[in-house]
């Protein structure tokens, strides 16, 4: 138990004649740093940060150390002697205690990586713990032998199925095996293996062992509240409110937008029918024979589209769970060249309107390019974080501007779209053969015969020459039938503007970017189109002013359209490029409903 062991003592019982043995084990649990209520009432919070108090008062020592030599040991310097550390004859310890061994160095190890990458850029504003929302707790509770199972031989520390699956995603674990009806569950990854099974008379019980060597820098996951969401196949909205505190509760399904589950085929399809999909659309993500892919799951586009951003501003970590059934296999494409061909055809006036806000975009997508180009390699230095954080910041901006349901309705139609055209069967020509002297326009299958450095380029010219062009004939026709079928619109007195122009709002500007152009001045109808050359009422005025208003609302969708579809896509590449999940890590068990699961469950 460690120094846990100096809280045990005997207390004689004379009603019985005897001593009993009584002491204190750990509750463990995640939570704001800020919770000021825990589990047992009226005793203290502990709070894991690695810093020598923090082990002081969780009664944990790294590496059988003392608190100065420890604190003198870099990042690099503990990696080193890791293959020391494993304890591999040391099988009489409670793992709970190496568990909170594993925690405490992760805290220390990535505090030191993080502040070696502040000393490349002093000036930078640092996190401190107290900026985090996620931090794991401890407070201790008291307990007697004589209330131990008789197959129990260890003490043992509690805590809850959902604190078990968080803290397991914290110390970078993936779950290999989660049977519920067997209760049998594992997890393996960064060199720990956590196994649980049934203890009768007692309940789940895990143990934690130390398999490998470990590392806590850039792999630590992302101490903010909502990850922990992720762990069950739940992603937060840009439309989730932030001032809203409240959890899902663990049976609750969602009901709108502000959370998305992606656990299971049938939660992805339950999505994308919350997203005003087609049943058609729904269909192939259950379906297994259909495709679900491009370049990458298309769950990862829908996510960077309208995922609410969880990287902390001016923080060096970007990992995250993965809430999908999808692997996050990025070798065989590349997120930076997919954001250097967005930008040329961004600009391209050829495949976009020229509009102010694809000006704008165009400007952020060049400063995001050329970190990506100062940082070299799969590097990302402070400078690229907080140019993707920045940009992701103002294209929520942009979209929270937006209709939400003008925004829901193109992703709608380009989701239908992507989908049906991976899904399409190729169609032979006249003469049975399958070729055509024709140039073809591009298609998905030629990205798997491309070679890697087209690979991208191929992607993007049939995102913005087909993709882009039938969701804006889409939202077109959407926005025309919608008016048509629209009862009791008076158009006598309309005013008939111009074509969507695009302007930037003046409240949010973007400083060295582009210089919002005049809007031209409203064109209103002339008297002589109200009235006949009498002064009469004109009867067919009203049918006329109707047919052009609807020619007006069709060229103002195509450019808003054209705006809301380029932002959603520049974000999706900002957010996958801020934002990482681990190769191995997937949901292959569904585990939504263990959200916020208070049952108990023990650590050996």
């Amino acid at each position: 138990m460690g120094r846990w062991s100096l809280s045990k003592r005997r207390k004689f019982r004379f009603d019985e004649l005897r001593f009993e043995v009584q002491f204190e084990a750990p509750v463990i649990f995640v939570c704001p740093p800020s919770n000021s209520r825990g589990p047992v009432a009226n005793k203290p919070i502990w709070y894991i940060d690695g810093t020598e108090q923090s082990l002081k008062l969780t009664r944990i020592e790294l590496d059988s150390q003392d608190a100065g030599k420890a604190k003198q040991l870099t990042a690099g310097q503990r990696q080193r002697q890791e293959k020391d550390s494993i304890h591999t004859a040391d099988n009489d310890r409670a793992t709970w205690v190496t568990m909170l061994t594993e925690l405490q160095r992760m805290e220390d190890d990535s505090r030191v990586w993080q502040n070696e990458q502040y000393k490349r850029k002093p000036e930078h504003p640092q996190v401190e713990f107290r900026n985090h929302t996620l931090a794991v707790a401890v407070q201790s509770k008291p307990r007697s032998w004589d209330t131990m199972p008789s197959n129990v031989k260890k003490p043992y520390a509690t805590t809850t199925m959902c604190h078990m699956i968080e803290m397991a995603a914290i110390l970078g674990l993936h779950w290999k095996e989660f049977d519920r009806s067997r209760d049998k569950y594992r997890a393996e990854g960064n060199g720990c293996v956590l196994t649980g099974t049934h203890v009768s008379d007692l309940g789940i019980m895990f143990t934690f062992q130390i398999a490998g060597k470990r590392k806590f820098t850039d792999n630590r996951l992302i101490p903010v509240d909502e990850a922990k969401e992720l762990c069950f196949g739940y992603v937060p909205t840009i439309f989730r409110s932030s001032s809203d505190p409240r959890r899902l509760d663990p049976f609750e399904e969602p009901k709108d937008i502000e959370v998305m589950q992606f656990s299971s085929r049938a939660e992805i399809a339950e999505t994308v029918t919350l997203l005003g999909c087609n049943k058609n659309t729904s269909n192939y993500f259950l379906n297994d024979g259909k495709k679900h892919s491009h370049l990458f799951p298309i769950a990862f586009e829908i996510i960077g589209m309208l995922g609410k951003s969880l990287h902390i501003k001016n923080s060096c970590f970007r990992m995250l769970p993965n809430p999908t059934i999808y692997h996050w296999d990025k070798k065989f494409f590349s997120l930076r060249k997919l954001l250097h061909e967005f930008r040329k055809n961004v600009g391209n006036s050829d495949l976009t309107l020229p509009t102010d806000r694809v000006a704008a975009i165009e400007v952020l997508a060049e400063r995001v390019e050329d970190s990506c180009k100062v940082a070299g390699g799969h590097e990302y230095p402070l400078a690229l974080t907080d140019a993707l954080h920045d940009s992701i910041d103002k294209c929520d901006e942009f979209l929270r501007g937006d209709s939400r349901s003008t925004v829901l309705l193109v992703i709608r139609h380009h989701l239908q779209e992507v989908l049906a055209m991976l899904n399409e069967e190729k169609v032979a020509d006249a003469d049975g053969d399958g070729s055509d002297d024709d140039v073809e326009p591009p298609k998905f299958e030629d990205l798997n015969a491309a070679s890697p450095e087209e690979r991208q380029k191929k992607f993007m010219e049939i995102y913005f020459v087909l993709v882009l062009d039938r969701v804006k004939t889409k939202v077109q026709r959407a926005t025309l039938r919608k008016s048509r079928t629209t009862a009791g619109t008076d158009y006598s007195n309309a005013t008939l503007y111009v074509p969507y122009s695009g302007t930037l709002r003046p409240e949010t500007p973007i400083s060295g970017s582009v210089t919002p152009s005049p809007s031209p001045s409203p064109e209103p109808l002339g008297r002589d189109e109200k009235v006949d050359v009498n002064g009469t009422p004109n009867p067919d005025a009203s049918i006329i002013r109707s047919t052009l208003l609807r020619k007006h609302d069709s060229g103002f969708m195509e450019g808003r359209a054209s705006d809301i579809w380029c932002t959603l896509q520049f974000r999706m590449l900002c957010w996958l490029l801020l934002h990482d999940f681990h190769k191995r890590d997937v949901q292959n068990v569904n585990k939504s409903e263990l959200l916020g699961s208070r049952l108990p469950v023990y650590i050996a």
